[in-house]
């Protein structure tokens, strides 16, 4: 191959190393196991299961009781509703094969039920400071803009 390539004029030299370059690349890509959410099907690119993060949440909630009361029986209800999804990408945190939907899926359903319990900015602005999984700035970002926060 050496020889080969000795023989080619630089150019060709670099366009055949490209060329090589990317078909290993795609070889690779080829054997990844990619997983998508199922809520937004979107592969799954930041591995924290709902149940870890749904720990978070709790945590953070018992600073809110009226929320703590409201919120919390519907988060268990939704994490019971799908115990049965164990096999998936590997968590991150917990190492249990229990990421069926993406972060950010999963804390847009704890704004809306955020939202529907009428809950006010400021807490809004604390779960946003610790729950945004809004990389792309494409989701509830925008809500983030509205109460003022960047």
């Amino acid at each position: 191959m050496v020889l080969a390539l000795m023989r080619l004029n630089t150019k060709s030299a670099a366009f055949f190393l490209m060329k090589n370059k990317m078909n290993v690349a795609v070889q690779a890509l080829g054997k990844t196991t990619f997983y998508e959410c199922l809520d937004c099907g979107e592969p799954i690119q930041n591995l924290l299961c709902p149940n870890c993060i749904a720990k978070h949440f709790e945590i953070w909630v018992q600073e809110f009781p009226r929320l703590k009361k409201e919120i919390l029986p519907r988060v268990k209800k939704y994490l019971k509703a799908h115990k049965d999804y164990n096999d998936y990408a590997v968590c991150a945190s917990c190492g249990q094969p229990t990421c069926y939907t993406c972060p950010y899926c999963f804390t847009e359903y704890l704004l809306d039920l955020l939202k529907e319990s009428q809950t006010d900015k400021e807490i809004l602005k604390s779960f946003f400071e610790f729950f945004n999984y809004d990389f792309g700035h494409r989701g509830y970002s925008q809500d983030i803009d509205k109460l003022g926060m960047y």
